[in-house]
């Protein structure tokens, strides 16, 4: 009997303890995360509004939101820890201020509690004449050949540039200083067309380009004037420069 009483006693406690197990597990499959964050205009830096649009892996619209046209922020909540979502961010057309479509990728870490994670946007400003600076040099001081690994810092460009087709530009970029006139044209019309040909290699038909060679600096950027950090040398910028869209 005492035998029988036990197994009875065991198989409650088992059938409670996988039901707490159940119960965890249910609530962790219910657990959520957020996003947000603000989106800037690239070119002034001031906060922008703009649509959101958000997609799951499978492709599946999960939401759409805009940021705040008071201070460029956002926030979506809902979102499932451990999945991958894509972010489309658009201006609504004719209406208000107008940007390039882009697209994002964000993965977020598995999590058991809810969590808030962060993300900026910089929204590429539609407008003739908008000069979008590559923010990391792709060169090395005095050189017109890409440096190593400068396809980091021009895939963002590059993928905007591939969603936005209607777009026609120029690539303008500037020597390192203004020492010689005719070995700074040389210089940045090599550069001009070493990103031309990362461009067109990645897919960007070679009609919508333009080049455009600097004999002096960048009246915007120039070099400074003080002494320069230890082993920091100025390059000159380089620029997308929208030339007409549709």
């Amino acid at each position: 009997m005492r035998t029988i009483k036990n197994l009875i006693l065991v198989a409650i406690i088992g059938c409670f303890a996988f039901g707490h197990i159940f119960a965890q597990g249910g609530a962790f499959s219910n657990t959520v995360v957020a996003l947000n964050g603000v989106v800037y205009n690239e070119v002034t830096k001031k906060p922008v509004k703009i649509s959101i649009d958000v997609f799951d892996e499978t492709g599946k619209k999960f939401t759409t939101t805009k940021s705040l046209p008071a201070d460029g922020s956002y926030y979506i909540t809902g979102l499932k820890p451990g999945k991958r979502y894509t972010f489309r961010i658009h201006s609504e057309l004719g209406v208000g201020e107008q940007y390039m479509k882009e697209t994002f990728d964000f993965t977020f870490p598995e999590s058991k509690n809810y969590t808030e994670f962060s993300k900026d946007f910089l929204a590429k400003p539609l407008v003739k004449e908008s000069r979008m600076k590559i923010a990391v040099s792709p060169f090395y001081s005095g050189k017109g050949a890409l440096r190593t690994g400068a396809e980091v810092f021009l895939e963002n460009m590059k993928n905007a540039l591939s969603e936005n087709k209607a777009i026609k530009f120029v690539i303008a970029s500037y020597p390192d200083n203004g020492a010689d006139k005719a070995a700074n044209a040389k210089l940045t019309e090599e550069r001009a067309n070493s990103l031309k040909a990362y461009f067109e290699k990645n897919g960007i038909d070679a009609s919508r380009i333009s080049l455009a060679s600097n004999e002096d600096v960048d009246a915007l950027n120039p070099p400074p004037t003080g002494k320069s950090a230890k082993g920091k040398k100025y390059i000159g910028p380089s620029y997308i420069i929208i030339k007409e869209f549709k």
